[in-house]
Parts: C-alpha cells; structure tokens; sequence
C-alpha cells in the first residue's frame, strides 16, 4: 500500500484470504479489508513504523468478501521506490489459531471446574528431570502454599511416611516398566500441622521418548482421609467383634433376601467346624450342617423372616465333620440397608451352648437326686426362707404335721 493506504499490489494468498480477486482491490484503499478499529490499529502502527527503525508484528479483525470478519496478523515494514513511500504487509489468517487457542481454552476450563467439583490436584511429572508440577490443589491438601511445596520427586518423598514407601517403590517400579497400565495406589503424606492426610493418586503415561520409554506422567491426587478412617475404624471394630466372639462362643452371620447370598464370620466357622477357605456357604450346604429336623425348623425361620420381617429364635444341634455333635443358639433378624436401595438381609449370631446345657443337664440330675434323697429320709426335713416362710419338706414331715 502507498502511504495513502492504496493497495498497489495484492498477491494470491491474499485472494485466498480475503476472498477477492486481485482486480477487485487494487486501487481500493486498505480500510475496504479491515474493522474501524483495525483500520485506527493500522494506522498508529505505521506511524510507530516510521519514527522507529522497526514495529512487532499486530493482531486485528479483517473483513471477508462475504461481510465475515476473522483475525489476522499484520508484519509491515517500509520500502522506497522512485522516491516514494510504501509498506508491506505480510498477513497472515488467524482463524484456526485463535479457534484451537479458544476451543484450549474452553477444555482448560472444563477440566478446572472437573478439578474443583471432584477437589481433585492435578501433578504432572517430567521422569526425565524428576521435576514435578503441582496445581494450587495438591498444595492445599497438605496446608502448604505451591511456593511451599515439593518441586521435585526426591523432595516429595521426604513428606511420604515411611511404612508406604516400600509398597510405592515397587509399585512405581512395575508402573514405569509397563506391567501395569495405570499407577493408582493409596499413602500418607505429611500435613503442615505434623498430622497424616491420606491421598489417593492415580496417575497415567502421558509422553514417551523416541525408544518408547516413559518420560511424562500425569495424573491427579485425591483427599481420601475420610473415607480411609472410617475404613480402619470398621477394621477396629470388627476387630474388637471377632475378640468378644471368641470370648462369647459366639459368631455372626447374614444372608441377602435377593441374592440368597450368605457370610460366615471365622467364628461362625470354628463354630460348625468347617474351613473358611474351602466352605461355600448356601441355603443346602448350611443346612446340611444341621441335624434334619433343626435344618427343617431353621428354613422356616428364614422363610417367613424373608416374607414377614420376623425375628426369630432356636437351638440348633450341629453335625460337625468331625462327628461331634454341639448346640448352638440361633438368631436373626431382618436389616434393611437404607443406603442400597432398602434391600434387605437377614442378619444374625450363633452362639454354642453346647456347655451350658450339659451344666444345665447336670444341676437337674442333682436336684432329682437330692429330692429322691429328701424324699426317702426317715428323719424330718423343712427347709424354711429368711423371712420364715416354708420352702420345702419332706415326706416324713408331712407325716407328723
């Protein structure tokens, strides 16, 4: 263009670009191509252009053949022919750059939200250098600040506690050699405040050099704290049931009214005297640890447990492999899991009364006895409470009274 702005000559590249043809512009002053404040931008360019021995390159709008506008990029520089004045632009289309940056853009701030909703810290780590890139998140988890934070592999495992590392190690050992496709595990890592916060991370190969070996990984860190207590509390728990089971001669047991499924706590087993490992507990080979007619009575508990939310109650004589025969008290009662949809199973405990009968058993012989005993005496017995009231005579009593 001359310094009035004509075009003098327009080469076909700019065809493609602008959609005209040479013939249609030339001639035509530049502002014909450009927005009102591209033509105010152009203009403030060439004069920095001509106080300065040179001008970076500009980004403005552009007008189209078909009244479409899309961004460009403008270089000009000053050439002199014949005594005049001209710039050159070398232009080029911005479109599908501004497109790709936006549509970046857009799938960045997708992913943030993604982040933030699932509180989620990004990492990204350079296995060449050992570098490791973490987002605001992943800092936060801890109590730290990024500047705070580890920059590096080797510094981040001096905040890693050191029962886990074992298991990571050789973890990322397999993950890097390719015998595992993703690198997801679970370990503790340092709180500001001297505590331990339990993370999950999972992690993916993002980059490899030219042999194929991993040199980028990427993955995303989670707070799982929470949800890693109430696990060990639950592993306490059932911890301190088993204990006071075995204390008790007692186990637990439950049975899902859809899935007919059962589970026999380790108690439960030594109970029956049957091997976890290799017993498969369902409705036929539990029962078939009873005698018959208690097999018979235990299914019609369960029966209308299933069909009427009835407890129920029974002594049940167990026909143990070894040929020992135990007694044990049976009882259940239908639970329903609120948080799975109210479905229900049949929940309950066994406990062996196998000596308490035959205690039991005992203190009845011996009152026999001692009423035979009583009762055959020549001599009067009466046997009389605190209070003097008659507890208990005897035949030769009765006789003289």
């Amino acid at each position: 263009v001359d310094q009035k702005g004509v075009i003098e000559t327009f080469n076909p590249a700019c065809e493609r670009i602008f959609g005209y043809k040479a013939d249609d512009v030339v001639g035509q002053n530049i502002s014909h191509l450009l927005t009102e404040d591209a033509v105010a931008t152009i203009k403030a360019f060439a004069t920095r252009l001509a106080t300065t021995a040179g001008a970076p390159g500009v980004q403005l709008r552009a007008r189209h053949r078909n009244g479409s506008e899309f961004p460009m990029e403008v270089s000009l520089s000053e050439m002199r022919q014949k005594g005049q004045v001209y710039f050159c632009g070398i232009i080029r289309d911005l479109t599908q750059v501004v497109a790709d940056r936006e549509a970046f853009e857009k799938q960045a701030e997708t992913l943030e939200l993604a982040l933030q909703a699932g509180e989620l810290g990004l990492w990204d780590w350079n296995l060449t250098t050992g570098k490791i890139t973490f987002s605001k998140r992943c800092a936060e988890i801890g109590g730290y600040t990024l500047d705070e934070f580890p920059a590096s592999a080797k510094e981040w495992e001096a905040y890693l506690h050191e029962d886990d590392m074992e298991v990571r190690e050789a973890f990322l050992r397999e993950f890097i050699a390719g015998k595992r496709e993703s690198y997801e595990l679970e370990y503790r890592f340092r709180h500001r405040n001297g505590h331990w916060v339990w993370l999950q991370t999972k992690g993916r190969i993002f980059e490899r050099d030219e042999d194929g070996k991993p040199v980028r990984v990427v993955g995303v860190h989670l707070d799982v704290s929470s949800r890693k207590q109430y696990e060990l509390d639950i592993i306490e728990q059932n911890r301190r049931l088993e204990l006071a089971e075995n204390v008790a001669d007692m186990g637990h047991w439950s049975v899902d009214v859809e899935t007919g499924d059962w589970e026999w706590s380790d108690a439960v087993c030594q109970l029956h005297g049957v091997d976890k490992e290799r017993f498969s507990a369902t409705l036929a080979s539990v029962m078939r640890c009873y005698h018959p007619d208690d097999a018979t009575r235990f299914t019609a508990c369960l029966v209308k447990a299933f069909g009427q939310n009835d407890p129920f109650e029974l002594p049940l004589r167990v026909l143990r492999p070894d040929g020992e025969v135990r007694q044990l008290l049976c009882r259940g009662e239908v639970m329903t899991d609120a948080s799975n949809a109210g479905r229900k199973s049949v929940f309950g405990i066994f406990q062996d009364i196998t000596e308490k009968k035959r205690k039991d058993q005992r203190l009845r012989e011996s009152e026999e006895k001692n009423r035979m005993l009583l009762a055959n005496m020549v001599d009067v017995v009466l046997t009389v409470d605190a209070s003097g009231r008659i507890d208990s005579y005897n035949r030769a009593c009765a006789e003289i009274f």
